[in-house]
């Protein structure tokens, strides 16, 4: 029996061929491949009909006249016309932003959610609903408004959330390019808060015995250890080893959002008190049993008057200020207490290493961001009387 060989196409011949009792019209052209189904039955005369339809498409491509789209072959058979591909629609960048806090939210504690919904709502005041492939100069009036209105710190912070949601969005094909790794800030010139003198220490805590001294403690405490003000208001005692000479930390009070939270991985550490900060915390544990012997882990070690959490700026505008202004010293924050314990303890001989695992932190960020000088640095005066 002879087995039917299907029929091949060479350069420039139409095919007309029988697929599932169907007519198929087949052929190569500029090295692609196209095949046109006009829908009709395979008999004598609609077989006919194909082949006068593949001699006129064997014509136009030798003329220059093809119809790529094959539009112009379906109207012969009255066939509707192929659709052009949907065009892919462009997201706005509010609606790129949306999409990125959507997936990212369950990730982001509640005071980073609130820094998102606050940028989104500046970028769509600034950029409404426009696509979120920005050009240049929509990019650079958005840097502008920033640094009309807010500090460059915030601003670069701001601009950091967006290159992570535009670099989510290539990454998911929803944009081509990252528009804001454009954006660059002029570094500004910072003064440094200098860490509090010893002599200066010791005025500040006896002026808080003196007049504040439900603080006085708190003050102390934050001096000694060089905790981080959200990570002392979170404090209970169940955080202590029994005998107070040694504290876990893993969490912290945010005092803007109201949020306890667990603090980054690379801050949780177990650190050792000198002797004088587990007198402190026995007086004032033996304080908090009286009221209450039951619920004693529970409690927290540094709640405020009515027995909750501290909140920072009130405990600063208060309490830390008006002392400072009293004696005469220069402000520092309440937070330059870590600069101060830092300082000091490298003064006196213990290793930056040391030093940085004992308040969370590494060597370099030590040397960065919390080393400050405690004592008058004078060189010598090498110059004598003849110079004078």
């Amino acid at each position: 029996m002879t087995k039917l060989r299907r029929p091949k196409s060479y350069k420039g011949k139409v095919v007309v061929s029988n697929d599932r009792k169907t007519l198929r019209l087949r052929w190569s052209f500029q090295g692609k491949k196209y095949e046109f189904r006009p829908g009709l039955r395979d008999t004598p005369d609609n077989r006919c009909f194909a082949e006068r339809i593949a001699k006129d498409i064997e014509v136009d491509m030798k003329a220059g006249y093809f119809d790529t789209t094959l539009n112009k072959y379906r109207s012969r058979v009255n066939l509707p016309p192929e659709s052009p591909a949907p065009k892919k629609k462009v997201i706005s960048a509010i609606a790129l932003f949306d999409k990125y806090f959507e997936f990212r939210r369950s990730d982001l504690a509640l005071g980073t959610q609130k820094k998102y919904e606050a940028l989104r709502s500046q970028l769509y005041q600034e950029l409404g609903e426009s696509s979120a492939e920005l050009d240049i100069d929509t990019i650079l009036r958005f840097k502008n408004w920033l640094s009309d209105n807010f500090a460059s710190v915030t601003s670069k912070d701001k601009i950091a959330i967006l290159k992570a949601v535009w670099r989510w969005g290539i990454h998911r094909n929803l944009v081509k390019s990252n528009p804001w790794t454009e954006v660059k800030f002029k570094k500004e010139i910072k003064k440094k808060s200098e860490p509090l003198t010893l002599e200066e220490s010791k005025r500040i805590i006896a002026e808080f015995r003196e007049s504040r001294p439900f603080y006085a403690d708190l003050v102390e405490f934050k001096l000694l250890t060089g905790v981080r003000t959200g990570e002392a208001f979170a404090l209970q005692w169940g955080d202590f080893n029994e005998s107070l000479t040694q504290l876990t930390i893993y969490k912290s009070f945010n005092s803007s959002t109201k949020e306890l939270k667990p603090v980054k991985q690379e801050d949780i550490r177990r650190i050792d008190f000198a002797p004088r900060v587990t007198r402190l915390l026995l007086r004032r544990r033996e304080q908090a049993i009286t009221k209450d012997k039951k619920n004693i882990s529970k409690q927290l070690v540094f709640p405020n008057t009515e027995g909750g959490y501290m909140i920072a700026r009130n405990f600063s505008k208060r309490h830390w200020r008006p002392v400072l202004t009293k004696l005469g010293i220069d402000y520092r924050r309440p937070y330059d207490t870590r600069k101060t314990l830092v300082s000091h303890a490298i003064e006196q001989g213990m290793s930056p290493v040391d030093v940085a695992k004992y308040v969370g932190n590494t060597p370099k960020t030590i040397y960065e961001s919390y080393l400050g000088s405690v004592k008058k640095i004078i060189p010598p005066d090498f110059l004598n009387d003849d110079f004078s």
